[in-house]
């Protein structure tokens, strides 16, 4: 966070005399803020602050004529912040900033607020590569440490991550190639070699994608709405696969079966000399051989349940993740 940081306190014994044209002193923070006590303000969950010097020191201090002083500071804050990874890429995320005093407690020093509800202002210019800033609301809590009770600020900052790219380079190949698997079951049963690689498009994509993605994110224990989107094209794909397995498998059954029906209607043929027993072993052979289960009902039935199931799961899918909302109370939007 690259903030100007400004604190308000009063110090009566620096009160002067208010003259016409002058009200305030405007003075460098480094010759005079070491002459009198300044607070001891620290950010609780910081692991790295950086105040800007270049080209010189952005600090300065101004004091009232009734003892008001402000000091103003630019710095940049890297924080700690806990992210919920539940709803990637639709997830929305609250980070705090905490600010303490470091040595003096409750009853010695109390922290507010300034401008109330105003006091934390961002520039609406401000944006972030992978997420919109929503706004941010202020809060005043008491940490109670074993030292003792602390006086606590924290600024909430809210975010909604922007999932545009994630439909054009996750969702939106991974669902194209579960669609263009679903023709395997158009081609027939012969294209043994065709329909497996087809099934296997999806599978190894979203396998690929779910590496490279959990990569570049924390390493967490529990599932992502993204990982259900990848696991789903992973199932479709292995239906794909299993589905032509049997089909073909079956096929190849069935060819087996009226080739040896074939056979035995040959052989019969030769070895009966009797035309009637002839006659009638090669009508109960074939009969025998019409009661064959055929595989294309497989592949019709597939044709029809797969595009529904495709099209049901991406509109859930869609729905539920767009129109998520976490309502923050008293977040102030910029």
């Amino acid at each position: 966070v690259d903030m100007y940081f400004r604190q308000f306190w009063t110090e009566p014994r620096l009160a002067f005399e208010r003259r016409p044209a002058l009200d305030k002193l405007v003075v460098s923070a480094d010759d005079y803020a070491h002459n009198f006590w300044t607070p001891d303000t620290f950010f609780v969950n910081s692991k790295e602050v950086k105040l800007h010097d270049t080209p010189s020191k952005n600090q300065f201090m101004r004091i009232s004529h009734t003892g008001e002083i402000l000091l103003s500071t630019r710095m940049t804050v890297k924080a700690v912040c806990p992210l919920d990874l539940s709803w990637f890429p639709f997830d929305q995320q609250l980070c705090s900033l905490e600010i303490e005093s470091f040595g003096f407690t409750m009853s010695d020093l109390k922290y507010r607020w300034n401008d109330g509800k105003h006091s934390v202002q961002l520039s609406p210019d401000v944006a972030l590569p992978q997420f919109n800033v929503l706004g941010a609301r202020q809060r005043t809590i008491e940490a109670s440490l074993s030292s003792g009770n602390y006086s606590r600020l924290l600024a909430d900052f809210a975010f909604r991550r922007a999932h545009g790219n994630y439909k054009l380079q996750v969702v939106f190949p991974n669902f194209l190639l579960v669609v263009l698997a679903g023709l395997s079951f158009w081609l027939p049963c012969q294209a043994a070699t065709a329909r497996i690689i087809l099934g296997l498009l999806p599978v190894m994509t979203a396998v690929t994608f779910m590496f490279v993605i959990n990569s570049q994110l924390a390493q967490i224990s529990y599932m992502k709405v993204m990982d259900m989107f990848l696991l789903w094209c992973i199932f479709m794909g292995a239906f794909v696969v299993l589905e032509s397995t049997v089909v073909v498998f079956w096929d190849n059954l069935v060819e087996e079966r009226k080739k040896k029906s074939d056979d035995e209607q040959q052989n019969g043929a030769e070895a009966n000399s009797n035309g009637a027993k002839r006659s009638d072993r090669i009508t109960r052979l074939r009969t025998r051989n019409n009661f064959n289960p055929q595989p294309c009902w497989v592949d019709f039935l597939s044709r029809g349940t797969y595009p529904v199931v495709c099209a049901l799961f991406n509109i859930i899918f869609w729905s539920v993740g767009t129109s998520r909302t976490e309502d923050i109370p008293d977040l102030v939007h910029i």
